[in-house]
């Protein structure tokens, strides 16, 4: 976390220019605490246009709810706040949380429960977000010929044609048994089900394809994040390679999984299940949103989480509940689709800009809070404000390997401070609050508890298969109907998840 003095200059910083300080970029630091620079996923180009936003909103309209008992995606409810005024129940904490029924809702009782600050477990893993423009888990990432792995200019066209002159058919036909290690995750899984004609990556390039702009080329940044980032907490971590014996033209070959492989299969598997999920926030495309003189978002097209909101999510997930959730930031070309591990945060006093350990002395009213710059937008309710200073630790990508094992030690760990205040009422419950910069937490999302992703072939499948001998005959037929639309089994990839460790 900041320290006392850092803190203090910060604020600093946001009472003498309160515009500039809330249109800044966050800093984002690694695990060793140096601070990283780049543009992330989205590149330097969306990132100054401030095209990620829109490009953001796409990806997210489609993210599924249930609402009354039908399934909805946020492309119904549209963008903005007005959008949104009849759907509150849906981004209220209590509905994105797992222990929702049982809020801990004020500041005191967090400090009784010792949630000032809380960690998982274990670290959600990271992986690649798998691209498009390199074929999704079409991409031979271990082959030094592929393009992307020789120059990282290389584009769809580049990779695609490299596949169609080298398919994987004419490579399995050289007998080479060791060149098969460097074929993609997804095809090795399609000689597992004993498909010749490859319909799993046939069906991850057909779909990067699909992407293509006029002039043919796929965005980098786009891929399945959104798969990724659940299953990096709802699906085991694959710590091992797994050998499998398959047979191909009447001999028997050892096909290698490695962590990297199956964690791509489980990122494949949860970015196809289509489950719905609970989520806190809206939706915005707006790149340019209108703001007040003091840099305040007010567009009534860009709904926002309230620090409220925030609050009370990533304490009653991460410091009770201790499972995971996805973050994003509107803003911030940096933060897209992140799962949470950890956080820690200390009080400020918005009036005095001082920071400080305990929480009375943090603590005005709203009679004493002269300075607020953020008064007109203050809940009716609120009688008390208390500063907050939250350094949060998520989990970023990584790129795919041919290490044999994996661990804790193997995640791409950022951390990054985000200051906000709290509205309190009269008995101490959050009820709101302002952020201090733009880009900050403002959709939140997760798989529903207990929930696990399947396809439409793992529906009603009998039979079992422990990863030594071949897979049973009606494992192979359901997997058929699955590969060409993108899906590889449940079934499957469990096994392969379950040998690995």
């Amino acid at each position: 976390m900041l320290t006392s003095e850092e803190i203090e200059r910060v604020l600093a910083r946001f009472k003498q220019n309160p515009k500039q300080f809330m249109n800044e970029h966050p800093a984002k630091i690694d695990a060793q605490g140096n601070v990283i620079t780049g543009f992330g996923l989205f590149g330097t180009a969306l990132a100054q246009s401030r095209g990620y936003v829109t490009a953001k909103d796409r990806a997210r309209s489609g993210m599924r709810v249930m609402y009354e008992g039908v399934e909805l995606t946020m492309e119904d409810f549209g963008p903005g706040k007005a959008a949104m005024a009849d759907m509150k129940e849906l981004n209220r904490p209590e509905n994105l949380v797992d222990n929702g029924a049982n809020l801990v809702r004020t500041l005191e009782e967090m400090e009784s429960k010792e949630l000032k600050s809380g960690k998982l477990a274990e670290s959600p893993w990271s992986d690649t977000y798998w691209p498009m423009y390199q074929g999704i888990l079409g991409v031979r990432y271990a082959d030094d010929q592929f393009p992307s792995n020789r120059n990282e200019n290389a584009t769809f066209g580049d990779n695609y044609k490299y596949i169609m002159n080298n398919p994987a058919g004419d490579i399995i036909s050289g007998g080479d048994e060791s060149a098969l290690d460097l074929l993609s995750p997804s095809e090795k899984y399609d000689l597992l089900v004993g498909d010749s004609s490859f319909a799993l990556t046939r069906a991850m390039w057909a779909e990067a394809k699909s992407f293509q702009d006029p002039s043919g080329t796929v965005a980098t940044w786009m891929g399945i994040c959104d798969g990724w980032a659940p299953a990096s907490y709802c699906v085991p971590r694959p710590a091992n390679v797994v050998e499998v014996q398959v047979q191909i033209g009447g001999k028997v070959y050892t096909i290698r999984f490695y962590p990297s492989d199956i964690k791509g299969l489980a990122s494949l598997l949860w970015a196809k299940g289509k489950l719905a999920t609970n989520w806190a926030g809206g939706r915005c495309n707006d790149p340019h949103p209108e703001q007040d003189a003091n840099g305040r978002v007010v567009s009534s097209d860009c709904f926002d989480t309230n620090p409220g909101a925030w609050h009370l999510s990533i304490v009653n997930q991460i410091g009770i509940s201790k499972r995971s959730f996805v973050m994003d930031a509107t803003y911030d070309y940096e933060v897209w689709n992140q799962p949470i591990y950890k956080y820690s945060y200390s009080y400020f006093n918005p009036e005095t800009g001082r920071e400080y350990r305990d929480l009375n002395r943090a603590i005005v009213s709203r009679s004493q809070f002269s300075s607020d710059i953020f008064s007109p937008y203050r809940a009716l309710a609120a009688e008390y404000f208390v500063g907050i200073a939250m350094r949060v630790t998520y989990v970023a990508e990584t790129s795919p390997s041919q290490s044999e094992t994996d661990s804790e030690d193997s995640d791409a760990l950022t951390s990054v401070d985000y200051q906000y205040d709290l509205e309190l009422d009269g008995g101490g419950n959050v009820i709101g609050g302002e952020w201090y910069k733009n880009a900050h937490p403002d959709f939140l999302w997760t798989p529903k508890f207990g929930d696990e992703a399947e396809s439409s072939g793992d529906a009603g499948l009998d039979g079992n298969w422990d990863g030594e001998g071949p897979l049973p005959e009606e494992w192979k037929d359901a997997a058929r109907g699955d590969r060409q639309w993108g899906q590889p089994l449940a079934k499957i990839v469990d096994v392969l998840v379950e040998r690995s460790r």
